[in-house]
């Protein structure tokens, strides 16, 4: 989640998140052009994951499974 100066939601951020997410979903109207191809709703996904989601390293995600588990024999 994004905030703002104030901590509160940053609703632009929020606005561009849900616009990406209703992009993301494939055209239900298909044309059957064989030359183009319509990949927007590809791109959407490329640009939601990249701008909203985080991939931890795998030594902070190791850090992250100790903290929780306090058991090494548990990972």
């Amino acid at each position: 989640m994004h905030f703002d100066s104030k901590g509160r939601i940053d609703i632009s951020k929020q606005d561009n998140a849900r616009s990406l997410g209703v992009n993301m979903t494939p055209p239900l109207h298909v044309e059957s052009d064989p030359v183009v191809i319509d990949a927007q709703h590809h791109f959407a996904k490329k640009r939601f994951d990249h701008q909203h989601r985080w991939k931890p390293s795998p030594k902070i995600e190791m850090a992250i499974l100790k903290s929780i588990f306090k058991n090494k024999a548990m990972i």
